[in-house]
């Protein structure tokens, strides 16, 4: 155990505020596109980005717990030190912290199927699982390889299209095509977090994709995934004709130069650099994208 920062700067660590732009980000590119496509709810937006952001509080605090709980978090971690293994939160407070933001999320989903339909319980108890079950759990897919997947899909197409329909009340296949890019964003961030823990993830057979398929593959995977999202508006642009200022995402490849030398030449405690461009990079493809869309 190291020296605890103090119980709150603790919270503020176990949050990884550094981390919450990628569920904020897709909410906020859903509501623009709302704003100019369709009709605008205010208040059902903000519901939506308060539950893309506990639940994310919720899987960065159960993460947390169920590392500790596994013996994933040892001394010899390369990324950021974590609270419950560190012993600067119990394990049983770091449990209730969790919870109690799966609650919150839970009652305000309440508001959105009484507004958006169903459909919507179906895709919360999803959300809430899948925040659990990440690290957690008789199956944690976090450690079969299939965080790339549920990171893609909840943080693009759910959130997308799933913020959009609370506003519209219609599905839009604009939209949907667009929330490819911010799912492959924040598969390019849980690429980098991959390949920085792959050697202590080895060691405790959790196996990512970085231990599955090799660091190689996942170098690729992280070309791929920014190169495609910063791409996807020119895409549509051209084959669709809507708001010629978004191409201005192509502005991300430049941006991205330094973090893919950074995944490419580096295996070591270089890549929690490279983890914080790569989040910078979504919040860029965001901006960029909602001046484009604003500007027309």
């Amino acid at each position: 155990m190291s020296t605890s920062p103090g119980l709150w700067k603790a919270w503020l660590l176990a949050a990884r505020p550094q981390t919450l732009f990628v569920s904020i980000c897709p909410v906020l590119i859903a509501i623009v596109l709302s704003f100019r496509l369709a009709s605008i709810d205010w208040f059902g937006s903000v519901c939506c980005l308060m539950i893309a952001l506990l639940l994310q509080l919720a899987a960065n605090f159960s993460n947390d717990y169920f590392d500790a709980k596994h013996g994933v978090d040892t001394p010899q971690r390369v990324g950021p030190k974590r609270a419950t293994a560190e012993g600067w939160i119990s394990a049983s407070s770091m449990k209730r912290g969790f919870i109690l933001c799966l609650l919150a999320a839970f009652l305000l989903g309440l508001i959105i199927i009484l507004k958006a339909g169903w459909l919507f319980a179906i895709l919360g108890v999803a959300a809430i699982l899948s925040a659990i079950l990440y690290t957690g759990g008789p199956f944690p897919y976090g450690y079969f390889g299939l965080g790339d997947v549920f990171a893609f899909f909840f943080f693009g197409p759910v959130a997308v299209c799933g913020t959009y329909y609370v506003n519209a009340l219609v599905w839009s296949d604009y939209v949907f095509i667009l929330s490819v890019a911010p799912g492959l964003l924040a598969t390019a961030i849980l690429a980098v977090n991959n390949l920085r823990d792959c050697d202590e993830d080895t060691l405790h057979n959790k196996r990512t994709l970085a231990v599955l398929l090799g660091k190689r593959f996942v170098k690729f995977e992280y070309a791929v995934c920014v190169w495609v999202a910063a791409l996807i508006p020119l895409y549509l642009y051209f084959h669709h004709g809507l708001y010629p200022f978004t191409v201005l995402t192509i502005i991300v490849t430049f941006l991205a130069k330094k973090p893919l030398r950074m995944m490419w030449d580096s295996d070591d405690a270089d890549l929690n650099e490279a983890l914080v461009r790569t989040a910078k990079l979504l919040v860029s493809f965001s901006i960029l994208f909602t001046v484009g869309v604003l500007a027309n």
